[in-house]
């Protein structure tokens, strides 16, 4: 996460313990903004890893976990980590390449209430969904440096743009995002440390 910056969380945020941490629990009117504005943040231009250990207890027809975009009609721009209802998926729009968000989006259906890590990559070529240190979904439907609208949130916890506001139903461990993009070997190193005993 960039530095410097503190996360404003609802006044009826709630906490619960998962053993010696703690998770946000998600739920209608939870979710976060590191910034209003992506820009006041030192965020990923070429290259990103976006990672989310999170809990969906349910379905919806689109989730957000962590995000920097508009989705907006014709209109869309930057990334997003989330899911479109049971599965996971991470989206990029580049300033080459496919118009609109490309979506990597998992085959195999995520079940409610079980934790998962989910990242996502992107490299300047290739956009890669990694699921509990398993690569899942991948394609090079876009290029170059990400495109990213001319307004847009630093989001967590929910899918939120212009015209859209879909909040989330779980439990949210961790989050972090990363200028470069995680190698497969180095996702599957950072599952088995940070995740196999969920």
């Amino acid at each position: 996460m960039p530095t410097g910056h503190a996360i404003e969380l609802p006044a009826n945020s709630r906490f619960i313990k998962l053993g010696d941490q703690h998770a946000l629990v998600l739920k209608e009117t939870i979710d976060a903004q590191v910034v209003n504005d992506f820009r006041e943040v030192d965020y990923p231009k070429e290259s990103l890893t976006a990672i989310a250990t999170v809990r969906i207890d349910k379905e919806q027809p689109w989730g957000g976990l962590m995000s920097m975009m508009q989705d907006n009609g014709s209109y869309e721009r930057g990334w997003l980590l989330g899911f479109q209802k049971r599965q996971f998926g991470f989206a990029v729009k580049a300033e080459q390449g496919d118009p609109g968000l490309s979506w990597a989006l998992s085959d195999k259906l995520f079940q409610p209430g079980t934790w998962y890590q989910v990242v996502g990559t992107y490299d300047g070529s290739q956009t890669s969904l990694y699921v509990n240190g398993e690569l899942v979904a991948q394609h090079e439907k876009q290029m170059g440096p990400i495109d990213y609208p001319d307004e847009a949130a630093f989001q967590l916890a929910s899918y939120r743009d212009k015209d859209e506001h879909h909040y989330g139903s779980g439990k949210l461990h961790g989050l972090a995002l990363g200028k470069r993009a995680l190698s497969a070997a180095e996702v599957q190193r950072l599952y088995e440390l940070t995740c196999e005993s969920f």
